[in-house]
């Protein structure tokens, strides 16, 4: 078994995200994704949405298996 990891901060979740999920899920036969927590988004504006809300969307979707919060 093959473990695709993504990562991202995934704020206000868009048709672009889903695509860069599925295109990484294609290289695996599980997908794990980090999400950023909103204390370590230091290249651009904080998040809008909370850490979990963001992860639960992510989590939602089909392709991804877990989701997880990146480390504090």
């Amino acid at each position: 078994m093959t473990r695709t990891i993504a990562q991202g901060t995934f704020d206000i979740l868009h048709p672009g995200h889903v695509h860069y999920l599925e295109d990484a899920a294609s290289y695996g036969d599980e997908l794990h994704v980090i999400i950023a927590r909103r204390e370590n988004v230091t290249h651009k504006a904080k998040p809008v949405l909370a850490d979990r809300q963001r992860r639960d969307m992510v989590a939602a979707l089909d392709v991804v298996d877990e989701a997880h919060r990146g480390h504090p």
